[in-house]
């Protein structure tokens, strides 16, 4: 299995089975006609040729909408995860090429190969629509003998602790490391797991690996991930983990 960095929280990932994008963003990500990002996009939209394409919510830095549009315009096979009430952000894309998910829901892909389980996750609450359909998921995808959980955003919660615990051994876990301080929510920013909370989850869960997210792209929203290092060896110093760089393809064996 490869893992490839493309940012932020987006990763892709490749196994002879299955290729899977999450959450990318490779638009030039603007508010109020302003570039947020810190370096520009990985490569171009275009060029993003996955079997799926998961994404966890639906803030702009997690399901950008111009990189969901332009790659599957591109890729005619390509399909997408979502949570549920995420579904109508989606109208530009065909329904048969749209897969919802909920909480405590699994859906099987590649004639059962791969599965993805949707963990509902605290940002700053739990968010449900009108419907009572999630919106605000992490994922725990099984790819042959590995289990990957991806967290997207979210707060350190009891529930999440007792969902991820009840999973079973996770072989990748990938949390948003960003935190939040006074500054940020005055400014209607959201945090999330801390670098210290994202270490101590990881150790009592016990992962196997460590691939912390959320630090490095988004102007004034950002962490130093030797913060998590140093936490992480501090709190379970056997652990392993790895601090992405762009463009970087690991192999997970």
């Amino acid at each position: 299995m490869k893992i490839e960095y493309i940012g932020q929280c987006g990763f892709i990932i490749k196994s002879d089975d299955i290729s899977i994008a999450i959450d990318p963003v490779l638009s030039d990500l603007c508010e109020n006609g302003q570039s947020i990002r810190l370096y520009p996009p990985a490569y171009s939209a275009s060029e993003l040729d996955v079997d799926y394409i998961l994404c966890t919510h639906d803030h702009i830095d997690h399901m950008d909408i111009p990189t969901i549009t332009d790659a599957m315009n591109n890729h005619k096979d390509t399909r997408i995860v979502v949570p549920k009430g995420c579904i109508p952000m989606l109208s530009s894309i065909e329904s048969s090429r749209i897969i919802g998910i909920g909480d405590k829901e699994t859906v099987f892909l590649e004639d059962d190969k791969v599965s993805i389980t949707g963990i509902s996750t605290a940002h700053p609450v739990h968010q449900l629509d009108e419907n009572g359909l999630d919106r605000n998921l992490a994922y725990a995808v099984i790819v042959g003998n590995k289990r990957l959980v991806h967290l997207g955003d979210t707060y350190y919660t009891e529930r999440l602790e007792k969902a991820l615990g009840s999973l079973g051994k996770i072989d990748v876990l990938f949390p948003p490391i960003n935190g939040t301080d006074e500054e940020r929510t005055n400014k209607g920013i959201i945090g999330n797991l801390s670098s210290t909370e994202a270490a101590k989850l990881s150790a009592k869960l016990g992962c196997e690996l460590t691939i912390p997210t959320h630090f490095d792209m988004v102007i004034g929203n950002t962490e130093n991930p030797d913060n998590f290092v140093r936490e992480i060896k501090a709190i379970a110093p056997e652990a392993k983990y790895i601090i992405p760089k762009l463009l970087t393809c690991y192999s997970i064996d």
